[in-house]
This record gives structure tokens, C-alpha cells and sequence, in this order.
């Protein structure tokens, strides 16, 4: 009873620190190092964990972080600051969602000497949020379980998720009164993705809980600082895992310096997309044992344009009365194994979307170039389908972009007919419906307009795979997977490219490299930047027919700063991704990212629901996410990918930076390229959008100019 007395004084201190207007401010901890080195800081009057850095620490989500093994942690935390069998500062522990048993889970805090928790509010075993009357039954227990351990002012900071769940502020507010009155001290308001809730929120949860309001700090320029968040009123103020992220970019950064590891490379154990579930019998194609010593023709990399690349090349050669060179694919990982093998499938022409800012830049006439490019690609594709007898689910349909947005709809409108109004014959495709018919046409809930065009929807791994199985015939391609490139040299008129299994000595090398093209030519680190997306595979329980869906789609976000690309597949099931508004501006989950073994934090539990909530008729259909994954895009500094001769570098040729959106653009480009390789035809002759062409021009104004260009305007 004495140690808990003690206890309970500690408490007493950490509630009385909660003043609106006068709030603490928490540096979240992850192991004892930290602890100890933040509890003897001298303005730290109070220690929290961050279940998400303890989880990321130990390798594994932060929904998959165990009691046991957060309690293991915490205990380790707790160790450290105790004087006298208790810690010298108060103690809150994250528990999360405060786990199965929440009276358990409050006495293993307790018996750390802890005098305080966070207690979420969103089920992670069930992923979906509670019912209000279970959330305040979780705190009340827990109040409880401290009472009756003789900890009565026990400090209870209640979370809620609600906002990342469609909820308003006022759901928020209603939430937090209720954690209120069941005896929480503080309501923590989670901002969706993690993006943490402005200014104008921060307000009115201010005001509908008396101050008595937790705000997590976002360390980012155009967020509150602290000194604006002791004006609105807060009682806290979290750091939640910053500290942990600003360490490990610190160690990235430092390791990266001091051992040259080639960070540039693909990793080794990428996430499982659903398009990689029926693999083909070249997925991990030699075709020698050990690589040839000499290639006329080097590409590095095995996705859709490396393969395209060379099944042109082929081609041409069978066309031409010309020496047959040999040509050699290099891939790092298994074929189609990056962006395209990991895309949601969609064949999807640009006929309005980035148009007016191409016709800004470059004229008309380059713009509608560009569009019929794209446009030709549904042709070319459906009768390379057909002649090589490809089986890749190729079905043509119309893609219903939507909005959500009124304001969005309406700029969308304004640009279409902005667009007819040129004269520019490729909008015929192009049919716009207005709010009043927006969601019968589109089948989504509350559209506010929509804009249909021809698409084509396939399944892309089985596409590369296919053109591939054409070609690998030939004595003269020769295919290595598993076989990284980490450098390329020059020595007596030759380029030698290096990897772990040798080297070969080549007169010409294809950088198909896309995301991963600034580790080989570093000159387009600020033109071609690697940039993470996620995506899922959708269906319903089995037994259960899918409502139908007749359209592929662009949903816009209701905000109208984001989006989702969805496909309808040929068993009913979804293809879907994007949602970056949810974490675009938390830059370390996606920005100069080449990590695709993980999933972005911020987005992995987005598309739960996503069809029930987003389309009409799903609502009972039991849709599910089934696989999940991410991937790497190579976006573009000014929108537009690099193809041709890399200036003032002769024999060496680069064809990457589609900036997400290489379907419709990469075969013919591909066959371009080769031609130029092949022929020494030049840019301006071979078929390709001027748009597209390499200089040293664009490289330099990426140089020079202001980080992200397009990717973060």
C-alpha cells in the first residue's frame, strides 16, 4: 500500500501538469536509451512511450506490437528511471488499443510503476473502430483497475481515431466528452493518416472539451508549433514517434556516408502484390548460368520497359538486313518484379488531366501530341495482345473519373471545355455528366460530376511475362534475374557494366531503370525521383457474388486533394490504389523511398470498407482487402519521363520517370528507343512526344530548381 500511495503522488504530479494553455509536452520514448537520455533533460518533467517506435524498433507494424512484448520494453524504460522502486518522473505508457483484456493490461502498467496510459479507440484485432458505449466501457474499466490498485488519479489519456474513420470534429467531440466523464484526464484527437488536425480542429476540440485536449506535434513546416498550440489552449502535447523517425534517418544518413551501401538498389524482400500470385515459368530466368562477357546491347532492368525494349530491338532485327547484335537483360529481382508488376492494372490515356499544363509549357500542338501517344497505346497493345496470343485479362472499357468535390467537379468541367473549346479532336472520346446525374452514372456515392474516356484494364505482370516468353527463343537475348547492377564504367570505347556475379563489357546500355536510376546515372537524382505508393486487391467472401461494377475509375477525394485508381477485374474482384493525400505530407513515407517491403503506415488500413463506404450497392457486400502492398514509381521532376541518348554521354540510353503513369506510355516508347538504339535514328524521328526527350536542359532545371518540382507542387 505504501509503494502504491507513493505511486499515486506520482500521478497526482502528472495530472496536475495538464494545464490548458499551459500544456506538457512529451518527448516519446522507445527503449532505455532514449528514456535516459530525455529524463535527463533538463526541462523533461514527464516520460511517454510511442507503441508505433517501440513496434518499428523491434522490426514488426505497430498493430502487430503484442502486450508482452510491450510490456518487455516499457519494463526496460521503467528500469531506468526508477529510484527507490518507482521511476523519478511520471510514466505513461502507450497500450494502444489497450488489448484484449484492458483491466490486465492497466496492471501490468501499474506494476512498472507507470501512472498513466494512452487507450485507443480503434479495435486492431477487428480493425474497424469501437462503438462509442465499448470505447467508454474500455475506460471505465481501466479507471477501475487503478482505483481498486490503489492508483485513483491514475492519468488516462483516451485517443480516438475517428476522423481517420469518416467522422467529423463533432463525432471527435462527442467521443472525448464521453472519455471524459468515464474518467480519462485528456482526449488525444488522431488527424487522419497521421497528418495530425489543423488549426481551425484543434479549435473546436479545444472548445467542446474545455482544453482538456492532447494534440500530436508534427515537426513539419505549416504546422502548429508549440507556441501556437499553448495559444489555442491545449493540456498536451505529444512528439509521438518523431524521435525515433529523426534517429533513424540520422543513422540512414550516417550509414549511407561512412560504408557507400548501394542504397539505390531494389531491396531484397519486397511486399507480395496480387499480380505476382500466378508466376510465370520466367519469373526467374537464366539464361546461362553465368553471364557472357560481352553484349552488343545491355539493359539494365526487367520490368515493362526493359522488356519492351528489347522485344522491339527483336523485332527490328528480324526486319532488318543488318548484323544481329546480342542483347542482355539485366534484372536486380525476379521479371516485373518492381512498379509495374505492383500497379493497379490500369490502361488509362490522360486526355484532361495534366493536358492544360502541358499546353501551358509547351503549346498545343506538343500537348496534343503527347495525348494521342497515350491514345495509340490501346491500339498497339490490344493488337500485340491479339498477334503474340498474350493471355493478360485485356478487356477495353471507359474509365469515370469522379469528384467528390464540388469546387474539384467544377474545375474539372471548366478544363474540359476549356479543351473543346481548342478544337482538339481527341475530345470526342471525352463525355462529362454534371452533379445531377453524377452518382446514378458513376455508381458513387455522393458525386458531384464525373468525366468518362476509353481505357483498357489487364493484369501487367502477365503482359511483361508474355512479350517476354516471344523473344527468349532467340540465340541472341540472353536474360539474367537476381543480378543487380551496381555501377557502370568506360573503358576503351566500351561501357562495362558491374554486378556481384561479374561484369560485361557492352557497346550500348538501356537504363530501364526507372526509380532506381539515380544510383547509376546520378545526374537525374532531382530529375527521377523513387517514390512509394500503396495498393490492394479487393474481394468478397466466397460464396458471395461481387455487385457489378461496368467502369474502371478515379475516385477524388471529397477533400479534392487526393485520389484513388480503381479497376473492376474479370472475377468481380478490385484492383485498387493511391490514397496519397493521406500521408503526402509525412515525406518519409514515400518521398526518395525505394523500400517496398513494408506498407505505408498512414495508408494500410485506408481501403478497409473502402467499397462499402465509396460505391452503391456494396454496402452489404462483405468486401474485404485480401493482399496489400507497395511499390516504387519513378516520378518525374516535371511530370514527363526521360527517353533517348543521356546528353553528352554517347552509347548510353535512358527510358524511365513515367511519374505513376507508364502503361500508357512505356511499349511505344520502348519502340522509339529502340529504334534509336538500334538505328541511331534520331529523338525527333522516332515517333516519340517531344515532350519526352531527354536534355541537358531539363536535368539542369531540376538541379537548379526548388525540391520535388511537379511531385511536390
Amino acid at each position: 500500500m505504501a509503494l502504491n500511495t507513493a505511486q499515486n503522488e506520482l500521478a497526482k504530479q502528472f495530472r496536475s501538469l495538464h494545464i490548458p494553455g499551459q500544456p506538457i509536452v512529451l518527448t516519446n520514448v522507445y527503449d532505455a536509451a532514449t528514456a535516459s537520455f530525455i529524463a535527463n533533460h533538463p526541462t523533461t518533467k514527464a516520460i511517454a512511450t510511442a507503441s508505433f517506435a517501440i513496434a518499428a524498433s523491434q522490426g514488426i507494424p505497430d498493430n502487430d506490437l503484442t502486450l508482452s512484448q510491450n510490456m518487455t520494453t516499457s519494463r526496460s524504460i521503467a528500469n531506468v528511471l526508477k529510484v527507490d522502486g518507482l521511476p523519478r518522473l511520471p510514466l505513461s505508457v502507450d497500450v494502444q488499443d489497450g488489448y484484449e483484456n484492458i483491466s490486465e493490461t492497466i496492471k501490468e502498467v501499474i506494476g512498472l510503476g507507470a501512472v498513466g496510459c494512452n487507450i485507443e479507440d480503434f479495435d486492431n484485432r477487428k480493425e474497424q473502430m469501437r462503438s462509442l458505449p465499448d470505447a467508454v466501457n474500455r475506460i471505465e474499466l481501466a479507471v477501475q483497475t487503478a482505483r481498486e490498485l490503489s492508483v485513483p488519479d491514475f492519468v488516462i489519456n483516451a485517443r480516438t481515431d475517428i476522423l481517420s474513420y469518416g467522422g467529423s470534429v463533432e463525432d471527435a467531440i462527442e467521443r472525448g466528452k464521453e472519455f471524459l466523464k468515464a474518467g480519462a484526464h485528456t482526449v488525444f484527437v488522431w488527424g487522419p493518416g497521421g497528418r495530425g488536425v489543423s488549426t481551425e480542429e484543434v479549435k473546436k476540440l479545444v472548445a467542446g472539451l474545455d482544453g482538456r485536449l492532447n494534440v500530436k506535434l508534427v515537426i513539419k513546416d505549416g504546422y502548429l508549433t508549440i507556441p501556437q498550440l499553448k495559444e489555442i489552449g491545449v493540456a498536451r502535447i505529444s512528439m509521438g514517434p518523431e524521435l525515433y523517425r529523426a534517429a533513424m534517418r540520422a543513422y540512414e544518413e550516417t550509414a549511407n556516408k561512412e560504408t557507400s551501401l548501394p542504397a539505390f538498389l531494389p531491396v531484397e524482400n519486397p511486399t507480395e502484390p496480387f499480380w505476382r500470385t500466378e508466376l510465370h515459368q520466367h519469373d526467374e530466368l537464366r539464361t546461362t548460368p553465368e553471364l557472357l562477357g560481352h553484349s552488343d546491347i545491355v539493359i539494365i532492368g526487367g520490368g515493362y520497359t526493359g522488356v519492351s525494349v528489347a522485344y522491339h530491338l527483336l523485332k527490328q532485327l528480324s526486319a532488318s538486313a543488318k548484323p544481329s547484335p546480342t542483347i542482355t537483360i539485366l534484372e536486380a529481382r525476379q521479371i516485373c518484379s518492381g512498379a509495374t508488376g505492383r500497379n493497379g492494372g490500369h490502361l488509362r490515356p490522360d486526355l484532361y488531366g495534366n493536358i492544360p499544363k502541358y499546353i501551358d509549357r509547351y503549346g498545343v500542338e506538343a500537348a496534343v501530341e503527347l495525348v494521342d501517344f497515350e491514345i495509340s497505346h490501346i491500339k498497339a497493345l490490344k493488337e500485340v495482345i491479339a498477334e503474340e496470343q498474350i493471355d493478360c485479362d485485356f478487356h477495353l472499357t471507359r474509365n469515370m473519373s469522379v469528384y467528390l468535390n464540388e469546387a474539384d467537379g467544377e474545375k474539372a468541367r471548366k478544363v474540359y471545355e476549356a479543351l473543346v473549346s481548342k478544337g482538339l479532336g481527341y475530345t470526342a472520346d471525352i463525355h462529362y455528366t454534371p452533379q445531377k446525374y453524377a452518382e446514378t452514372i458513376s455508381g458513387v456515392k455522393g458525386a458531384k460530376a464525373c468525366i468518362s474516356s476509353t481505357a483498357g484494364t489487364l493484369w501487367p505482370y502477365k503482359l511483361v511475362l508474355g512479350l517476354l516468353s516471344k523473344i527468349t527463343s532467340s540465340p541472341l537475348v540472353n536474360v539474367q534475374t537476381f543480378t543487380p547492377v551496381t555501377s557502370v564504367t568506360s573503358q576503351d570505347g566500351l561501357q562495362i557494366v558491374h554486378t556481384p556475379r561479374g561484369s560485361i563489357r557492352t557497346s550500348k546500355v538501356v537504363y530501364a531503370t526507372n526509380a532506381y536510376t539515380r544510383g547509376l546515372l546520378p545526374q537525374y537524382s532531382t530529375n527521377i525521383v523513387p517514390c512509394r505508393g500503396i495498393c490492394c486487391h479487393i474481394t468478397v467472401p466466397e460464396g458471395k457474388d461481387a455487385p457489378f461494377l461496368p467502369y474502371s475509375y478515379i475516385v477524388r477525394s471529397d477533400s479534392g486533394d487526393g485520389q484513388s485508381y480503381l479497376i473492376t477485374r474479370p472475377d468481380g474482384s478490385i484492383i485498387v490504389g493511391g490514397a496519397q493525400y493521406t500521408f503526402f505530407d509525412e515525406k518519409e513515407h514515400w518521398y526518395n523511398v525505394i523500400d517496398d517491403s513494408t506498407l505505408i503506415e498512414p495508408a494500410k488500413n485506408y481501403y478497409n470498407d473502402f467499397m462499402q463506404r465509396t460505391f452503391r450497392g456494396w454496402e452489404g457486400s462483405g468486401a474485404y482487402v485480401k493482399e496489400i502492398w507497395t511499390g516504387i514509381m519513378g516520378y518525374s521532376y516535371d511530370t514527363a519521363p526521360h527517353i533517348g541518348e543521356v546528353p553528352g554521354q554517347p552509347g548510353k540510353f535512358i527510358c524511365a520517370g513515367y511519374d505513376g503513369h507508364g502503361m500508357p506510355v512505356i511499349f511505344l516508347a520502348a519502340k522509339g528507343l529502340a529504334d534509336i538504339v538500334m538505328n541511331g535514328r534520331s529523338f525527333e524521328n522516332a515517333h516519340l512526344p517531344r515532350i519526352f526527350k531527354t536534355t541537358s536542359e531539363r536535368i539542369q532545371r531540376a538541379a537548379d530548381g526548388p525540391e520535388g518540382g511537379d511531385i511536390l507542387a
